[in-house]
């Protein structure tokens, strides 16, 4: 009975060393990576996805480190994290957004130079309807001394409104830019 207890203890043993040699640890990359390794490659000099060749340390070492996925089981597919770079790139997408569209809106707002005065033929249309004396009248307080063409008040006020409304949603859309710049950077450095 004492040499079945002790063939038994031998094979729990035994099947433990065997899947100790079966196990994989993680050992880190200086690119951030994982490389999967086993005992059996202690100070093997072994290689990331990244090319870069890293020397497996010793087994004792080796335990110490992150055990991964048993062979023979595939690993479940996760959804990759939704990170700071992820946030950085839709918060400068959406403020870009947000400013073009509102700066598109403040440009249909701008108040044309000739806002408010009459059409060029209906001003004709007025003067041949005008008697030679309100003509020579005309003539002489509009045309002789030049043509100054004045804005209605308001409209200079309005359009110097309109101007720092753009150059707000300018600095705005920049500002969005820069963040998308930001995220896009990060994760293609992440890469």
């Amino acid at each position: 009975m004492g040499c079945r207890v002790r063939e038994a203890n031998l094979g729990e043993a035994s099947a433990a060393n065997v899947t100790d040699r079966k196990t994989t640890y993680l050992l880190p990359c200086s690119c951030g990576r994982e490389i999967a390794i086993e005992l059996r490659q202690a100070g093997e000099t072994v290689s990331c996805e990244c090319g870069r060749t890293t020397a497996a340390p010793t087994m004792r070492e080796i335990q110490n480190l992150r055990p991964g996925m048993p062979p023979g089981t595939t690993p479940a597919i996760a959804k990759p994290a939704w990170g700071n770079s992820q946030r950085f790139l839709v918060a400068g997408l959406v403020v870009f957004l947000l400013a073009a569209i509102a700066a598109v809106i403040l440009y249909k707002q701008f108040p044309t130079h000739f806002a408010g005065l009459p059409a060029p033929e209906a001003e004709r249309q007025r003067v041949k309807r005008m008697s030679v004396e309100d003509t020579r009248l005309y003539f002489r307080r509009w045309i002789l001394p030049g043509i100054e063409i004045y804005e209605q008040p308001g409209i200079q006020g309005r359009r110097s409104v309109v101007f720092m409304g753009m150059a707000t949603l300018a600095g705005l859309g920049a500002i969005g830019l820069m963040l998308a710049g930001v995220g896009v950077a990060r994760i293609v450095r992440r890469r």
